[in-house]
Order: C-alpha cells, then structure tokens, then sequence
C-alpha cells in the first residue's frame, strides 16, 4: 500500500498555505514565521558550508549561537501563548493581527542579521547591530502583547 497519493491536493489543501490563511490564530501566525527563520537559517548555514568565503567581520560561531538560540523558538512560543494562553486565563481571544508588528520586526531584524552573516563586509557588524535591535524590538511587542493578555 502506496502512503502516496495520486489524487491532486485539494482547494482547502491549497487555500490552507495562503498567507490570509495564516492569520486566522496566532499560532499559525508564529509557526510560520518561527518556520521561516528556521529554514532561512538552515539554507545560510548549508550555503555557508558548501560555499565557504573569507572570515567576515561578524563572528559566525556568535551568530550561529544567537540564530539557533533565539531565532525561531520565541515566534513558535508567543504563537501559542497568544493562542493557549488567552484560554488558559480565560480571556478574549488574541487576534493574529495584534501580533502581526512583533513578528514583522523579527523577521525584518533576522534578515539583516542573516545579511551580514553572509556578506562580511565592513558595514556588517553595524547590520548585524540593526537586525538585533529590529528583533529585540518585535520581541519587545511581543512580551507587551502578551503581558495585556495576562492583565485582561
């Protein structure tokens, strides 16, 4: 028995990885966006090791450590926070769009940060600088968002 199927995917299948479709909770919303960085890390990193160039100016062993560290994880956690969270204290539910700002500036600040990983020029530690500020920030928002859920 074949697990494959022959049958062509079908439109919810098809409407299920449209972005409208991706802020319907939180969640969704931040495991997409966790899954983004993820994968963008994982293909920089790949690129890295395939195509190796001269030592840049930002360390990448410090990079590394800060994407791998706290590059996906907090988009997957206030995602479901945002979501289980507002059950668990029985409050209204968090719509995807208050959230939408913080994960914005996140994934704004990871593709800078991940630009000057990969270009190493003279203005990457400044890059590097900015794209952690923008994540700090999208964090910022959302430690915010979810400290009015608690206070609701």
């Amino acid at each position: 028995m074949s697990c494959v199927s022959s049958l062509p995917p079908s439109s919810a299948a098809r409407r299920s990885w449209h972005p409208r479709h991706w802020l319907a909770s939180p969640a969704r919303l931040g495991f997409v966006a966790g899954a983004f960085v993820l994968a963008l890390g994982a293909l920089g990193w790949a690129a890295r090791l395939w195509w190796p160039g001269p030592a840049g100016r930002v360390p990448l062993g410090a990079g590394h450590a800060l994407w791998a560290a706290w590059g996906f994880m907090p988009l997957f956690v206030a995602g479901f926070l945002c979501t289980a969270g507002a059950r668990w204290v029985q409050a209204p539910p968090v719509k995807a769009a208050a959230l939408l700002p913080a994960v914005g500036a996140q994934l704004a600040g990871w593709l800078a940060f991940g630009l000057a990983l990969a270009d190493g020029g003279a203005q990457a530690p400044l890059m590097a600088g900015m794209g952690l500020a923008c994540v700090a920030a999208g964090w910022s928002g959302a430690v915010l968002r979810l400290w009015r859920l608690l206070r609701a």
